[in-house]
């Protein structure tokens, strides 16, 4: 079977491109903030992971690998409602000690749950 010389072609600059995007993120990697992030999630005793629209799908999978990998891990996803508004109520629950952390993310949960939010 003969392949469409302009398949290859996209093909090409497929790869290509996908070689250019990781030639640049190599460029602006930062080795001691990735290994700090790391420790900061193997170091959690929970971690939510939250995702909207496009990234929910990531979110879903996330939340998976991290359970499978011995992690108490809980997904937030939403496919309508704007990002913006989930992170900044994620980062400013995070802001708050423990104790008042978990008490407003139960009640950010069923008040999401009223939103059409999916846990």
């Amino acid at each position: 079977m003969e392949v469409n010389p302009r398949i290859n072609d996209i093909f090409n600059q497929v790869i290509n491109k996908e070689i250019q995007n990781l030639n640049n993120m190599m460029d602006v990697f930062d080795e001691n903030a990735f290994g700090k992030i790391i420790e900061e999630v193997l170091n959690a005793p929970e971690i939510i992971v939250v995702g909207t629209r496009a990234s929910a799908t990531i979110a879903i999978y996330a939340e998976f690998i991290l359970n499978r990998i011995g992690k108490r891990a809980k997904k937030i996803i939403s496919v309508s409602v704007p990002i913006c508004l989930i992170n900044t109520i994620a980062i400013s629950i995070g802001q708050l000690d423990e104790e008042t952390s978990f008490k407003h993310l139960n009640e950010f949960e069923d008040i999401a749950k009223d939103m059409g939010f999916y846990f």
